[in-house]
């Protein structure tokens, strides 16, 4: 792998980088907007579900009740 070759995550072990506290705070935010986007997404595409089918058994009901 020639690209980590300059980087200075070569010369530390994989536990040290882990360890590390810039790269524990970068993750620990970026999972935390992750998740709250996925709920949000998860909650309106749920919603979104909800309505469409409500709309569907409506006109069902609705086409079931003409008089032709």
């Amino acid at each position: 792998m020639g690209f980590l070759f300059h980087s200075p995550y070569r010369r530390r072990s994989r536990e040290q980088f882990r360890n590390a506290p810039h790269y524990s705070k970068g993750k620990r935010k970026s999972n935390t907007s992750e998740v709250t986007i996925l709920a949000l997404l998860l909650g309106f595409a749920s919603q979104q579900s909800a309505i469409a089918e409500s709309n569907q058994t409506e006109r069902r009901s609705q086409e079931n009740t003409t008089p032709f």
